[in-house]
C-alpha cells in the first residue's frame, strides 16, 4: 500500500496542434512524502501436517526527492476550462528511509521495494483564472 503527497516545481511549455488543442511538456524537481508498506505471506511446513503460515507487515516512511519529465495534451472546452492528459515519469534519486531498503533486500528478498521510479497517466480537468 502507498499513501503519499508529492510536492513539485515544474518547468512547462505549451505547443498549439490546432484551434483548442495543445500539447504540452516539461521536466520538475518534486518532493515526496508518506507512507509504503508491504505484507508478505510465508508458509513453513513443520514436522507436523499442517504447516505454519505467516503475515509479515513491513513499512517505511517517505520523504524523498526526485526528477521528472512529462507530456500531454490539453483540449480547450471554453476560455477558463479545460481537460487534459499527461504521461509524468518520475525518478526519485534521494530516499531518506536507508532502513527500510535494506530490510527489504536483506530480510524479504524484495529489492524492487520501494520503487524509484513512477509512471504516471493524469486525466484531469482544470480551470484557467
Amino acid at each position: 500500500s502507498r499513501s503519499w503527497l508529492t510536492i513539485g516545481l515544474h518547468y512547462e511549455r505549451i505547443k498549439e496542434l490546432k484551434h483548442n488543442f495543445n500539447f504540452l511538456y516539461g521536466v520538475g524537481l518534486n518532493y515526496r512524502h508518506g507512507r509504503e508498506s508491504i505484507n508478505l505471506a510465508r508458509i513453513s511446513i513443520g514436522s507436523t501436517e499442517l504447516g505454519l503460515f505467516e503475515i509479515i507487515s513491513s513499512g517505511g516512511i517517505r520523504r524523498d526527492i526526485g526528477a521528472n519529465i512529462f507530456g500531454g495534451v490539453e483540449y480547450r472546452i471554453t476560455k477558463w476550462l479545460f481537460a487534459y492528459a499527461e504521461l509524468d515519469f518520475l525518478g526519485i534519486f534521494y530516499i531518506k528511509d536507508k532502513d527500510y531498503i535494506y530490510e527489504m533486500k536483506e530480510f524479504y528478498d524484495s529489492p524492487q521495494f520501494p520503487s524509484r521510479y513512477d509512471l504516471s497517466l493524469k486525466l484531469g480537468i482544470g480551470f484557467n483564472f
